[in-house]
This record gives C-alpha cells, structure tokens and sequence, in this order.
C-alpha cells in the first residue's frame, strides 16, 4: 500500500515541477514587446536632421527677398542711352531710354527712364514750359516768344523704345499757336485731353482747345507774370500762381477770376489742385506752403518748414500727404490734416527741384536741372533715402509717371543747339 503515496508524491513533485517551466516561459518573451523600444531612439535619431532644414529653408527666401541688393551693386550711376534722331524747328529729337537702380532693395526692378529732348533751331524758340502727358501720346511746350508747341505722338513708339534703345524715337504732329506776347512760362494739358491752359510773362491765361489748336478764350489780364496754372480735377476750373503773391481762381466759362487768394508775402511759384478739387495747394517765394478753401478762398493750413524758396507742390492720390520742393534740394512731406512735416528727404545733390508728383500715394518722384530721384514712401526706414536716381543728359523741363506704370517714368528736356 505504500507505493501509491510515492506514486502521489511524485506525481505531486511532477506537478511542482511542471508549473516552474511554465512561469519561465514568459520570462524570455517579455524582452519581445519591448523589440520596438530600441527602435523609437532610431526614429528619433532619424527626425533630428530633419530639424535643421527648416532654418536652411528659411535662409533661401531671404535670400530672394534681398536679390534686388545685387544689382544695386551695378552702380548708382544709371548707363545712359543717347537720344536717336535728325533736330528740327522745335521738333522731338527722339526718345533715349536709361535703367538704373538706387540704393534701396524696393523697387526690385529698376524704372525706364524716357527722355523726350528738343532743340530750338533758331533763337527765341527756346523752351521755358513742358509737359508731357501721362498716357504718353501728347507734349504741349511753352516757348521764349510766346508761342506754343503742340505735339502728338505714337504711345507704342513711346513703349518701343523701352526695349529698343537704338531705334529712332516717335515721330510726332506737331502744331505751333501763338497768342501770347511773352515768354510762356506754364502749359498745362486738361485730364480730358482736349484742352490745354498756358501762363505768360505778359500776364495773360489762355485756354486753347487741342483738336484744332486755336484759343478758345482769353482770360482777365493778371498785370504781372504768371509763373504756373493748374487745372482742378474736373476740368471746370482752374487757378493761376502769379507775381503778385496771389492765386486766383477762374471758371473755364468767365474770363474774370472768380477768387483771389491773398496770404503769401512774395511770389506764388506753384499751384496744384487737392484730388477732391475743393482745396488748393500753393508753393511761394516766402519759404511756406499753403492750403486754400476753394468755396471760401480762405487759407486753412500754413505749412512752415522750407529754408529756402519753395517751388513746386504735389498731393497724393488719397488726399492724405502733400510734397514741396525747395531750391536747396530738399522735398518736405506734409501731412495735411495735422499740418506737420513727416519726412525731410534729400537728393544726392544739394540743387533746386523744380518738379514733384506722386505715383499713388507710396512713390514719390522729383526733378530739377539734371537729376531725377524716386523715393518709397512706405518703407519702414525712419528717413527714407531715395530707392533710384538718374543723371539725365539734357536739363528736365518736365518729369511724370506714365499712367498705371509705376516703373515707367517719362521726362522731357532741352538740349543745346548742335549738341
């Protein structure tokens, strides 16, 4: 009877026995889930070169935004291409095309300079007036004996000349009035097209009509030279700068001013027209600008800051800003509902700017004798340095944006004879 208990108790030490194994058995299997463990390391290893690429993207962008920096580096001092063409009797000589860049990164593409330059063959055909219109197709010029030079021209010879530099310039139809018994010191062309409004030293203002090139009307002699007239936005009036220190406002239907604007204490330089046509804006000889009420014909802003004679004026498109020019070379940037100067800018010569406009209301552009200079308005820069400037090879009479273009500019000038 005893062998059953060892049959028991080893089939109870087979039962102690078989349970170990089994506990053992997953022992070896746990370093199995943990299999994918070693393997987060590699990944994480494996995003870690991964990072640094972002950086590298973020250099090449840079690097194409500042792109514009390297062809700064061709020179401040644009090449400049000779205008083509025979010299005539007040007759455009052809158009010369120039591409420079200045010393800011914007505008990324340097403008197209088109210089229009005229030659007198014969004395007392001298220019002393230009205007060029910003559709590229018309030039009205006011000369030394009193008459007018009327010229149309192809806009797409114009434009041609962009990309073709040795091609010979528009050819245009010219048309000479006379009427004035002095030199013709402002000629201005209506935003129509179909007038043209002229100032003499004989104090006359004349309105003449383009399709057939005759006076339309002879306005009230001032009794003193007229150094500038000025069309409003919408054409039905218009207003004269006059040696006498006063502005005076006309309609195109009376030929007697309909306002005088006294207030400046030397000569009245300049005038040009607030967007909305209800104000007026005037450059004079006193050092000061100022901004006039066209229904009141009272003076709403004095603008104090020039330190020398100021002699041109210009308002932005939004009505915001004003610019002046002074004979020292300086161009104050106005605001005009705080009348405080924002910007002082300067061109690279200390010489008088004569001509000032707006492209919109970030770019402004001015001229005087031989340079023209563009500033960016909305640069972040404290003082704004100008983005490109151009030496032009005949004194500028005349200095504009070609409409919707930014990066065209238009220029015309004359040249000496047999030059």
């Amino acid at each position: 009877m005893q062998p059953p208990p060892q049959a028991a108790a080893s089939g109870a030490a087979a039962a102690a026995i078989a349970p170990q194994p089994q506990a053992q058995q997953p022992q070896p299997q746990q370093p199995q889930p943990q299999q994918p463990q070693p393997q987060q390391p590699q990944a994480q290893l494996q995003t870690q070169p991964q990072q640094p690429q972002q950086p590298a993207a973020l250099t090449r962008s840079d690097s194409i935004g500042s792109s514009s920096s390297a062809t700064q580096q061709h020179g401040t001092s644009p090449t400049t291409v000779p205008s083509a063409g025979s010299a005539g009797a007040g007759t455009a000589t052809g158009a010369g095309t120039a591409a420079a860049n200045g010393g800011a990164p914007r505008p990324r593409i340097a403008p197209t300079v088109c210089v229009m330059a005229m030659e007198a063959a014969e004395s007392g055909s001298e220019l002393c007036s230009m205007e060029v219109s910003s559709t590229a197709d018309f030039a009205v010029c006011g000369r030394a004996n009193g008459t007018l030079l009327m010229m149309r021209f192809s806009r797409d010879a114009m434009l041609r000349s962009r990309f073709e530099p040795e091609a010979r310039g528009p050819q245009p139809r010219s048309c000479i009035v006379a009427g004035h018994a002095g030199p013709v010191y402002a000629a201005t062309t209506s935003r129509c097209g179909q007038f043209v409004l002229s100032g003499s030293q004989d104090g006359g203002a004349r309105l003449w009509g383009v399709r057939r090139g005759e006076c339309l009307v002879s306005y009230a002699n001032h009794g003193f030279p007229v150094w500038d007239v000025a069309f409003s936005p919408f054409n039905s009036q218009f207003a004269t700068a006059c040696y006498d220190g006063a502005l005076r406002l006309y309609s195109t239907e009376r030929r007697a001013p309909l306002r005088l604007l006294v207030g400046h204490h030397a000569d009245v330089n300049a005038a040009r027209f607030h967007p909305n046509g209800a104000y007026v804006l005037s450059a004079s000889h006193d050092q000061t600008v100022r901004l006039w009420d066209v229904a009141s014909g009272r003076s709403v802003r004095l603008l104090s800051g020039h330190t020398a004679p100021a002699q041109a004026v210009a308002c932005s498109a939004d009505g915001n800003l004003a610019a002046s020019t002074g004979e020292d070379g300086s161009v104050l940037l106005w605001h005009l509902a705080s009348g405080r100067v924002l910007h002082r800018l300067s061109a690279p010569r200390a010489a008088p700017l004569t001509q000032i406009a707006f492209h919109g209301s970030r770019v402004l552009l001015a001229s005087g004798g031989t340079q023209m200079c563009l500033w960016d308005l909305k640069s972040n820069i404290a003082t704004p340095t100008p983005s490109f400037s151009y030496e032009s090879p005949v004194p500028l009479l005349s200095s504009t944006f070609m409409l919707s273009q930014q990066g065209l500019l238009l220029a015309a000038g004359q040249q000496e004879r047999g030059a």
